[in-house]
């Protein structure tokens, strides 16, 4: 999901220099883009089905494309034979050394057809009756006091689970962040995270549970966008509900173990010091290890146990503090 929405700044780019725009996108957090008006077409596709691809390239060919881009790091055999369904391809290929955020990688495209811009920002597309639906809940039932949202997940995939920061460490945060800004919590995430959920709910004692809105498998992913809107502060792992917050406007304080910020860090506002916070251990040679054999020297990933619950939480009401009355500024995408 973050990498679908880490290619937007590059579509809307596309769309308002009079482009149109057909996205062939993996099925794992498609419903990201669903639906964004600078999008004229979405393909999905399913990764390892022969049949399905030759189907998809034979669409492409139909369509007389003017030229493909292969937004990074995209790279494969599927993914080459798409590009060729073009006459001329842009690829980057596989970056093994990331010295620049994946956004702006995409951005090198836009400015070899013109733009002369340095920053974009992503946009996560929410159909207008959600949101409307959305502010409805929170006004009736949590308008009272401030939602800090929490993201505790991240996709169970390769060894992405060590991008996430212990359970117990996000309980006890959890706790503190009621006690210190009476807060409600939120908690999204997806089907694979209804079990660290239940975890959590079921630790708590019942004045603190009383203040948790768990969210998590309950709700579509447009939904959870939308409710993510509502939230004062959104604290997460590396993964795609962080991004969703970043291109909802919502300052972001994001868990960095084992995988690079300046990778995929939060896409906000260069321009904006109160954007996003990185809570990350200083000094460790070995990170960002990506999972890779540098992983096998310590057990539980020593990058994600320097992270305190203390530095999590000072950074959380950092942020609250310096944006507290400013509403998200939320970009959209208008079809003209």
């Amino acid at each position: 999901m973050g990498n679908q929405l880490l290619r937007v700044p590059l579509v809307r780019i596309l769309h308002r220099l009079g482009h149109e725009i057909v996205v062939v996108s993996e099925y794992v957090g498609i419903d990201a883009i669903a639906g964004h008006p600078a999008i004229n077409a979405l393909i999905k596709w399913v990764p390892g089905y022969d049949d399905h691809e030759s189907q998809i390239e034979q669409y492409l060919k139909t369509l007389h494309l003017d030229l493909a881009i292969a937004a990074a790091p995209v790279h494969g055999n599927a993914p080459d034979r798409f590009l060729r369904c073009a006459p001329e391809a842009w690829n980057v290929g596989k970056i093994k050394c990331w010295t620049r955020h994946e956004a702006d990688v995409n951005l090198d495209y836009a400015r070899r057809l013109g733009w002369t811009g340095m920053w974009e920002p992503s946009e996560f597309f929410v159909p207008d009756a959600i949101d409307a639906e959305i502010e409805q809940l929170v006004a009736q039932r949590f308008s009272d006091r401030p939602i800090i949202g929490l993201h505790v997940g991240c996709i169970k995939a390769h060894n992405w689970i060590y991008k996430r920061w212990m359970l117990e460490s996000f309980i006890d945060l959890l706790t503190r962040l009621q006690e210190s800004l009476n807060c409600y919590i939120l908690l999204v995430g997806g089907p694979m995270e209804r079990d660290e959920a239940d975890q959590i709910i079921y630790s708590l004692d019942l004045p603190v549970r009383d203040r948790v809105i768990d969210m998590v498998n309950r709700c579509s992913v447009k939904h959870t966008g939308s409710i993510i809107k509502q939230c004062a502060v959104f604290v997460s792992n590396d993964s795609g509900p962080m991004h969703i917050a970043a291109a909802v406007g919502v300052p972001v304080v994001a868990v960095f173990g084992m995988s690079d910020p300046v990778k995929n860090g939060p896409w906000t506002d260069p321009s904006n010091p109160h954007a996003h916070r990185l809570a990350l251990a200083q000094g460790l040679w070995c990170r960002p290890c990506f999972g890779t054999e540098r992983h096998g020297m310590c057990e539980r990933g020593d990058c994600l146990v320097e992270v305190t619950v203390e530095q999590v939480e000072r950074l959380v009401c950092e942020l609250y503090e310096m944006n507290r009355g400013v509403r998200p500024q939320v970009y959209r995408e208008m079809v003209t």
